[in-house]
């Protein structure tokens, strides 16, 4: 992705800063980049303190600016901050600690008034940062990627209903047998893996022996590929054990499984609660509330694959089911 490129660590940066030799410098122009927070998809996330990197690109030392700040669309916050940079100088400015929420979280900062003055270069002044959170209980799984010769032609994500986690690549060329190993935190729910390769050639094994492994939280293989063309996919669903878990609870369930025509489900003790149904790339396809003891479903029409089923119930939360229609 070309943020990737442009934005390496995550800073959150909407302009970048940099003067070629020749440009014209302005008088007072403060900058500023944000680093010390979670990027993309992040779970049970501590409180954190995150830092503003202050910025002078300005001829005039840089003696004054206000720092404003807000979390979660809260309130806007303020600091003073006073000190000394000399042109292309910087100091960082600890913010006061970000207490996460579950979901999608959004910082906010912007820098202004330079030495009490207006800002001659508003274009590198602020900074917004959007992370998502989940302070569910999850587990660690984790991706085994090794490289053929051409590691430019691939990348992959890891989406849940459509929503993309985790995501990875381009990586370099000429590193056949490099292994790249990325960690995923990950509540109860289904997900997909998919991998790309933009030559259409796949990981293995004409240029190189690459392949792609994902592994549970007990080091078991959940799935794994190497010989493909365009893309490779992978569905798979997690379980968080739950000490207090209810055994009288009677879990939802489809059959037949896999399916090409009707399909029932059955609520169990998620009656009168929701069902939504996704296909791989988060489209809904049904939607269904008060759930009856056994719904009936025909599927003739879906092509086929891989198929999410989310029943939920104010009672007994979200379960996650895979239907596969051949």
């Amino acid at each position: 992705r070309l943020r990737d490129w442009l934005d390496p660590v995550g800073s959150g940066s909407l302009i970048l800063d940099g003067w070629p030799e020749g440009a014209v410098a302005f008088d007072d122009d403060a900058g500023l980049q944000v680093s010390g927070i979670p990027t993309d998809f992040a779970c049970g996330v501590e409180p954190f303190a995150p830092i503003v990197v202050l910025s002078n690109s300005g001829t005039n030392n840089l003696t004054s600016a206000t720092i404003a700040y807000a979390y979660n669309g809260g309130a806007i916050q303020s600091i003073d901050w006073t000190g000394d940079l000399e042109q292309f100088d910087t100091e960082n400015i600890e913010l006061p600690e970000f207490v996460a929420i579950n979901g999608e979280n959004i910082l906010d900062v912007s820098v202004s008034n330079p030495n009490g003055e207006s800002d001659e270069n508003p274009f590198n002044n602020a900074a917004i940062i959007n992370f998502e959170v989940s302070l569910d209980p999850s587990v660690d799984y984790e991706l085994l990627l090794t490289l053929d010769d051409y590691g430019s032609e691939v990348t992959w994500e890891l989406k849940e209903l459509g929503q993309v986690l985790y995501s990875g690549g381009p990586y370099e060329d000429d590193l056949d047998g490099s292994e790249v190993s990325v960690n995923f935190c990950l509540p109860t729910g289904c997900y997909v893996f998919e991998i790309e390769d933009s030559y259409g050639d796949g990981l293995c094994c004409e240029y190189g022996e690459g392949s792609w492994v994902i592994f549970d939280e007990n080091n078991n293989q959940v799935d794994s590929g190497a010989e493909y063309e365009d893309s490779d996919q992978s569905v798979f669903c997690t379980e968080v054990s739950d000490l207090t878990t209810d055994f009288s609870v009677d879990l939802p369930s489809v059959y037949p499984n896999p399916a090409s025509q009707l399909i029932s489900l059955d609520a169990g003790s998620w009656i009168y609660g929701s069902l939504d149904v996704f296909d791989v790339a988060g489209r809904v396809l049904v939607q269904k509330s008060a759930l009856e003891a056994r719904t009936v479903l025909n599927i003739a029409s879906w092509k086929s694959g891989i198929y999410l089923f989310v029943v939920s119930h104010e009672m007994h939360g979200v379960k996650q089911l895979k239907l596969m229609v051949d």
